[in-house]
């Protein structure tokens, strides 16, 4: 396994935490917002599993960040073609989460 597939796992790990607490506000736009995260998530890492959890953030929007984190650490050229699209993807998830609900979950 290569650090950029440890990296993919990391970040897949990240999203599915942020999808669950996303989930947990039991909310219309929480799941929405979950559903948009594990869109984000299977693109990344559609065929393998996430590896176990990573301490992280108790927010959806720290999580965000933590899994944007992980893919900004993998060069360009070493992870899927389609990388910079969901780093883009999810910075918007967290730049919108932060803005509209303040980051409090």
């Amino acid at each position: 396994m290569t650090a950029a597939d440890t990296l993919l796992q990391q970040a897949a790990a990240h999203l599915d935490a942020a999808a669950d607490l996303a989930d947990a506000g039991h909310t219309a736009h929480g799941h929405a917002l979950a559903g948009q995260i594990r869109l984000n998530r299977a693109g990344i890492l559609p065929d393998l599993l996430a590896g176990d959890t990573p301490t992280g953030p108790d927010t959806v929007t720290g999580r965000l960040r933590a899994a944007l984190a992980c893919l900004d650490a993998i060069d360009p050229l070493d992870g899927p073609p389609e990388l910079p699209l969901w780093a883009w993807h999810l910075a918007e998830l967290a730049r919108h989460e932060a803005t509209n609900q303040g980051g409090r979950r």
